[in-house]
């Protein structure tokens, strides 16, 4: 009992002393990578932080494992700031549509892309990835 009990303490006093030496670490590595960010806002999760901001005009949200890695970033942007071979794929498939907007999300697996396209009936939301293969995820119809 006496062994479980000290194992216990142990856990959580290594636990605590890790948190604030992890966070310093995510923090450091977040303010070289984005020095010009605005709006900061941090989040803790379970296994992760998550930290949102404005990045020379751009919404992000990037997403620091325990280490202090960057595990996932997702970025939200119009036409402008798209790929330009992904833009190119998305107008020869989707002809006569527009763009209105992109999700670009990016993990250890690659990039992908949800973009939002849009005409006079429809709203359309397609899935690309960063080889340009894409499919219809949804069509809605505009009110």
């Amino acid at each position: 009992m006496k062994t479980i009990i000290i194992c216990l303490a142990m856990l959580f006093a290594g636990s605590a002393y890790a948190g604030p030496d992890t966070y310093k670490t995510v923090l450091k590595n977040f303010n070289e990578t984005f020095p010009e960010a605005q709006n900061i806002k941090w989040y803790n999760g379970t296994n992760y932080y998550e930290v949102s901001f404005i990045d020379k005009t751009i919404p992000e949200r990037v997403y620091y494992d325990q280490d202090g890695k960057v595990i996932r970033t997702i970025r939200y942007y119009d036409e402008t700031k798209l790929n330009p071979f992904i833009s190119q794929k998305i107008k020869e498939k989707f002809r006569n549509k527009s763009i209105k907007s992109i999700t670009e999300l990016q993990e250890d697996d690659g990039i992908l892309y949800q973009v939002i396209l849009q005409d006079n009936k429809h709203l359309y939301v397609v899935n690309c990835n960063s080889s340009g293969e894409m499919y219809l995820q949804h069509k809605y119809i505009k009110g």
